[in-house]
């Protein structure tokens, strides 16, 4: 979805029940990702799922509308192979960079 700014934006926002998607899906090389609106979910679970190696930065941002040309401030630690993190504090915008890697990578959420 394409906001009247020209952010490229996908939401899976729905205040009516839990909040599930993925932030990237089988991705084959490096990406700087999407971000995502989760702004109402006080608790998301990030799994992060590296076939071989690489490296995953979840990043987030608060601001009014998601950073145009910034990855905004990374969450955790460097992600370098497959677990399952916990976001206990809500958070507007949520994106997964992928900045090395030799395999697949994707990273699912699920919020309440």
């Amino acid at each position: 979805m394409a906001d009247p700014m020209g952010y490229k934006v996908e939401t899976y926002r729905d205040p009516t029940k839990d909040i599930e998607g993925a932030l990237l899906e089988d991705q084959v090389g490096t990406t700087d990702g999407a971000w995502i609106s989760i702004q109402g979910y006080d608790k998301v679970s990030i799994h992060v799922i590296i076939a071989a190696t690489g490296t995953v930065k979840l990043c987030g941002s608060n601001g009014p509308a998601p950073p145009d040309s910034e990855h905004g401030y990374q969450i955790f630690d460097d992600i370098t192979n497959s677990k399952i993190v916990a976001l206990k504090t809500p958070i507007k915008w949520i994106k997964a960079r992928v900045t090395a890697t030799t395999g697949l990578t994707s990273v699912y959420f699920n919020g309440v």
